[in-house]
């Protein structure tokens, strides 16, 4: 039996201003902040959610369970679905950046080399002093002897001594990675376009999680073509591993997710979110 001289655990702080928040909104209001919160995404939200809800009144509680419990279920239905694809989509967009910047830093540092070396071999020619001649031939023996960082498999060199950078290699591996986040992009896609169509068909356009509509934003801003530069930059003859741009990088940058295709027949008849909401009411 629950001791009666307990005091009741207050809210903190802010999920009390919070309370106060609620119970100043329409029953409307109140319904599209419980579909905006995100507990997957912020902790405090499933207090949120909770708040929201005990704040309906028993009427209201009522019109909830019958019309908008449904639509949030079949909404939740596939939420993990969306999760699962965007976190995908985000883990292999950072393994292309950070092996493409990977292969920037060592590109530079193979034309750096390249350049060092041609430049001592040339004031070693140059040179009149045998001393300096010696010292020049040791420093060139230096830098060819830079040793290729066993973290990557991207920089290469021949038996002269010059670096160079396996750019075939690197376009064959990451082409595969850039066509795996098209796909999922296309998904993501499909899935969200699908969500709103079920919105529309149900008359609540208005509920589009906020979840999702801030992935949506993320995915136009993030994946937006870019147009490479058609004018030739100056240092391109001194770096020419640098500047030189592989297929990989050219997939990359002209990802565009307003253009993407779709690519799961999930409309219509097939809408994933009106087949589960139906299977609510059975029909």
């Amino acid at each position: 039996m629950a001791d009666p001289t307990a005091k009741k655990k207050r809210l903190p702080r802010l999920l009390q201003e919070y309370k106060k928040e609620v119970k100043q909104l329409t029953f409307e209001q109140k319904v599209r902040e419980y579909f905006s919160l995100s507990p997957y995404q912020r902790k405090i939200d499933s207090h949120k959610k909770e708040i929201v809800y005990k704040s309906f009144s028993r009427i209201e509680k009522e019109e909830f369970s019958r019309k908008y419990e449904p639509i949030y279920s079949a909404i939740d239905r596939y939420s993990d679905r969306l999760r699962a694809i965007y976190n995908n989509t985000i883990l292999y967009t950072n393994y292309v950046t950070a092996e493409l910047r990977k292969k920037d830093i060592l590109s530079y540092t193979a034309d750096f080399l390249n350049n060092t070396i041609a430049s001592t071999e040339r004031a070693m020619e140059e040179a009149n002093e045998e001393k300096v001649k010696k010292a020049l031939k040791k420093t060139i023996k230096t830098l060819k002897g830079y040793h290729v960082p066993d973290i990557t498999n991207m920089m290469s060199q021949d038996k002269e001594g010059t670096f160079g950078i396996k750019n075939d290699e690197i376009d064959k591996e990451l082409l595969w990675v850039v066509e795996r986040i098209k796909g999922f992009l296309a998904m993501l896609k499909c899935y969200i376009e699908s969500l709103k169509e079920f919105l529309e068909w149900v008359g609540t356009p208005e509920l589009f999680p906020q979840e999702f509509s801030e992935m949506e934003r993320s995915l136009m801003v993030r994946y937006n073509a870019i147009t490479p530069p058609t004018d030739k930059n100056p240092d391109e003859d001194k770096f020419p591993l640098f500047f030189h741009t592989g297929e990989a990088a050219k997939e990359f940058v002209s990802i565009d997710y307003n253009t993407l295709p779709r690519s799961m027949d999930i409309f219509g008849e097939n809408n994933l979110f009106v087949l589960k909401y139906r299977s609510f009411f059975n029909y």
